[in-house]
C-alpha cells in the first residue's frame, strides 16, 4: 500500500524502475555432464523521492526539527501566510478549495504538532474578511473552524476613538512606525508622533481624525498614505495644502487596491463599469437608492450588487445624520430607505 501510493519516508529512495536480467551458460556437474541453463536477476533503481511523496511524514519530521530546536535554544516558531487573496474569485471553485484545504491543514498542525508538543508558536493564515465569509457559507465544516480558531482583527472602536483618539489600536500603530523612522533620521519627536509628522489640526478638527475619514480604517490604508512622502518635499510638520496634495496622491494607490479586492466579484470590465457609476453618483448632492439602482442597470449590474459595494465600504448610509460605513460600524447592514454616501476617498478621487 505504501508503494502504491507512491508516498515514501524522509530517509527511505523511491523506487524507479526495475531491471531485469537474463543470462544463459553451461553447467558442468561432477559426473563431467554438461547441461545448459538460463537465469533471471532483477534489479530496482532507486532516487530521491519528490517534496509531495513526502507529505505523509512532514508532520512527524516537523514536530522532531522543532522539539530539537527548542532544546537547543527556547524560541518561538511562526509561519505567515499572506496575499492568499491572489487568484481567489468567487466562482473559482478549485481555488476556494484549495484556501480550504490550507485552512484544514493550518487547524492540523497548530493542533497536533504545536499544542501538542507544547511548542511556542503556529501557523498564521491572514484572510480577508469577504473571502473568510464565502468559505464559511460554501464549504463544509469551515464555519466551526472560523468559530473556534480565527481571531478577527479588530483596529477601531468608533466608541473608543470618539472618548480617545490615542486609545485606539490604528493610532498606536502609526505612531510606533513614525517614531521608529524618526528615530532613524535622528529627528526629535514629541509625546504623539502623529503631531510631530503633521500639524495637529486641519479645518478646526485634528489632523488625525480628517486623515482617518478618507481611509477604511486599516494599517494598510496609512501605510500607503504615507509610503510617498520620501518623493515629496514637504516641510515638517505637514500643512493642510501639503497634506491636500498628500491624500491625491494617496487616493490614486487606495483605488487601484481597491480594485483589486473587487476582483473577486467582478471582471476588470465590470468593475471599469462600477467606477463609472460611482463617478456619476459622486455628482449628486444626494444620492438616493432609486437614482443609484438605475445607474447600475443601465450598465447590467443587479440592484444586489448595492450589498456588496457597501459591504466594501464603497458606499454608506446618512442615518439621521449619521454617517454609517461597514468598516466604522460593522454590524450595520445596507438600507435602501436611507440616502447613499460616498466615502471621502472616493470624493477626493472623482474630483481631479
Amino acid at each position: 500500500m505504501k508503494y502504491n501510493s507512491k508516498y515514501v519516508q524522509l530517509n527511505h529512495f523511491i523506487p524507479c524502475s526495475i531491471e531485469e536480467k537474463q543470462s544463459a551458460g553451461v553447467k558442468v556437474s561432477a559426473l563431467r555432464n554438461l547441461s545448459g541453463h538460463l537465469s533471471k536477476e532483477w534489479s530496482i533503481k532507486g532516487d530521491l523521492a519528490s517534496y509531495y511523496q513526502l507529505i505523509p511524514n512532514l508532520k512527524e519530521i516537523v514536530s522532531i526539527l522543532l522539539k530539537d530546536c527548542q532544546c537547543r535554544c527556547p524560541n518561538r516558531f511562526y509561519l505567515i501566510f499572506d496575499d492568499l487573496d491572489i487568484g481567489v474569485t468567487i466562482d473559482n471553485k478549485n481555488s476556494l478549495d484549495a484556501l480550504t484545504e490550507l485552512i484544514r491543514i493550518t487547524k492540523a498542525y497548530n493542533l497536533d504538532v504545536f499544542r501538542r508538543n507544547e511548542i511556542p508558536g503556529g501557523i498564521i493564515l491572514l484572510l480577508r474578511d469577504d473571502i473568510s465569509e464565502k468559505i464559511k457559507q460554501t464549504q463544509p465544516d469551515t464555519a466551526k473552524i472560523f468559530t473556534s480558531y480565527s481571531i478577527p482583527l479588530i483596529w477601531y472602536n468608533h466608541r473608543d476613538y470618539e472618548q480617545n483618539e490615542n486609545s485606539i489600536l490604528l493610532k498606536k500603530f502609526i505612531n510606533r512606525r513614525i517614531k521608529i523612522n524618526f528615530d532613524k533620521a535622528n529627528i526629535p519627536v514629541d509625546d504623539d508622533p502623529w503631531y510631530t509628522l503633521i500639524e495637529a489640526e486641519y479645518d478646526g478638527k485634528s489632523s488625525f481624525k480628517h486623515v482617518l475619514n478618507h481611509t477604511f480604517y486599516k494599517p494598510r490604508d496609512l501605510i500607503l498614505l504615507f509610503q510617498c512622502l520620501p518623493q515629496k518635499k514637504y516641510s515638517i510638520p505637514i500643512g493642510s495644502e501639503d497634506l491636500n496634495d498628500l491624500l491625491k496622491t494617496y487616493a490614486e494607490e487606495f483605488v487601484s487596491e481597491l480594485k483589486n479586492e473587487l476582483t473577486f466579484h467582478y471582471n476588470t470590465s465590470q468593475i471599469e463599469a462600477l467606477f463609472q457609476v460611482l463617478k456619476e453618483m459622486s455628482r449628486h448632492s444626494q444620492i438616493y437608492h432609486s437614482i443609484f439602482v438605475d445607474a447600475l442597470k443601465r450598465r447590467n449590474f443587479k440592484e444586489e450588487d448595492l450589498n456588496i459595494l457597501y459591504n466594501y465600504s464603497i458606499i454608506g448610509n446618512e442615518d439621521c445624520g449619521k454617517l454609517m460605513f461597514k468598516c466604522r460600524n460593522t454590524s450595520h447592514i445596507y438600507n435602501p430607505a436611507q440616502n447613499i454616501l460616498l466615502p471621502y476617498i472616493l470624493k477626493v478621487y472623482f474630483s481631479h
